[in-house]
């Protein structure tokens, strides 16, 4: 990758993050600096993304000169608009910082890992580039990519933001280049350990807020050479966004959530529809309207995105499950008969410490309003294994795609977990309001 090119994608990055802060500023959830600039550079994307896909609805050719002036007035908006941050005494913490020296050197190494070389990963030549690289060069969304039988193996019916994303990008640095596109997964992570890093300490404390942060950016099963390309790192940011929006009880970013959760992965569409059933059902009284109207605006969000990715499309039959187990009781207790010795005899070590872990510190945690939310993500996991059972294929072989889609949800889990294990020192009741101490920076 050439100098000017690193440069002008970083360039690129910030302006997005600018423009992003004005989608968040219309929130009034009291977020803490290290949050907002996550949630910038994932409402940012989301904005040159759907600007780019209304350029190209409109028959024009979408370029630096339309899409970074666009940018610009969006980022000059957010700046005339802000507002001056509450801040309070500074937490100072030792350890804290450490813990978030450490997840910063762990957002290096993955960047250093996204721009050594070339996008290669399988589904990144196969799915995702290809899709996008099709996009930037035809200039259109061309029906192709969907009903082209030749190209049937690149998933026609996944939504379209990762594509998207990558073609905008490309379109405002000026030219496509697959190195240059590693730094999209750069900034997804860093967008990911900040939300993390700055919930955490808001909700819950200085030190598990940090400690949560390093251990998401040293994730490696989802943050390695391999899965960038992929979408399972913005999937991981989306799920990041939409657990925050939806304990916050925050409207205006769970729309935002909701949308780049379901425009990136088909799991988005039911991660959104777990967290907004859970809200209806679960929680205090006193947010009763809070709750009805966050996940009002999940489901709703969801279900519209859904519904336009079908008229894009048309309809698409999904080629990797069958329901047709579920018609036979023989088939199906043979499926699961197998695929339970398998899971069992997939778990590493290090991956049942983890899980003891998880364990141990949701038990050491009060309960709070992060608990739906936990729940949700259980219950996601439990439907990636029963899509196992139902593989069109053969569930041993999907449950080889099961670690890495269940990997993609620890970053939310690790910051929910955060927020109620870091409580559990404070007496104070969960209210849910924004507490400046916790938000100070560092």
């Amino acid at each position: 990758m050439s100098a000017a090119a690193l440069l002008a994608g970083i360039a690129l990055i910030a302006l997005t993050t600018g423009a992003g802060t004005f989608v968040v500023g219309l929130s009034g959830c009291g977020r803490s600096l290290e949050e907002t600039l996550g949630w910038s550079w994932a409402a940012g994307m989301l904005l040159l993304a759907a600007v780019y896909a209304a350029l190209l609805a409109a028959g024009a050719r979408p370029g630096p000169k339309k899409l970074v002036p666009i940018l610009v007035i969006a980022a000059i908006g957010a700046f005339l608009r802000r507002r001056p941050r509450r801040r309070g005494a500074r937490e100072r913490d030792l350890l804290a910082t450490l813990l978030a020296a450490a997840a910063a050197a762990g957002c290096v190494a993955y960047a250093l890992q996204a721009l050594a070389e070339p996008l290669w990963s399988t589904d990144f030549l196969a799915i995702w580039g290809l899709k996008g690289k099709t996009i930037y060069f035809t200039g259109a969304i061309p029906g192709r990519i969907f009903h082209d039988p030749a190209t049937v193996w690149s998933h026609p019916e996944y939504p379209l933001f990762v594509p998207l994303a990558m073609a905008a990008f490309s379109a405002a640095t000026g030219s496509w280049n697959d190195e240059t596109l590693g730094l999209l997964y750069a900034a997804w992570q860093v967008a990911t350990v900040l939300v993390v890093l700055g919930y955490g300490r808001r909700r819950g404390s200085v030190r598990a807020g940090a400690a949560a942060a390093a251990l998401v950016a040293w994730f490696h099963p989802l943050y390695r050479g391999f899965g960038v390309g992929l979408a399972d790192v913005p999937f991981a940011l989306a799920a990041v966004l939409l657990a925050t929006a939806a304990a916050d009880r925050d409207p205006v970013g769970a729309g935002v959530a909701a949308l780049i959760a379901s425009a990136t992965k088909q799991e988005g569409l039911l991660l959104s529809i777990l967290a907004a059933s859970l809200l209806l059902l679960f929680g205090t009284a006193g947010d009763r309207l809070a709750r009805r109207r966050v996940a009002a605006i999940v489901a709703a969000t969801a279900g519209m995105h859904l519904l336009l990715l079908r008229s894009l499309r048309g309809p698409i039959a999904n080629r990797d499950f069958t329901f047709a187990p579920l018609a036979h009781a023989a088939d199906l207790a043979a499926r699961i008969g197998r695929l339970l010795p398998a899971l069992a005899g997939s778990m590493t070590f290090a991956l049942l410490v983890g899980i003891a872990a998880a364990a141990a510190v949701f038990l050491a945690g009060r309960r709070s309003r992060e608990d739906v939310l936990l729940a949700a993500l259980a219950l996601q996991v439990a439907a990636y294994l029963a899509a196992c059972v139902l593989s069109a294929y053969d569930p041993i072989w999907q449950l080889q795609g099961f670690f890495r889609t269940s990997g993609a949800l620890v970053p939310a889990a690790a910051l929910l977990l955060a927020a109620r294990v870091g409580r559990s020192a404070d007496t104070s009741t969960d209210t849910g309001a924004f507490n400046p101490r916790r938000s100070a920076t560092y």
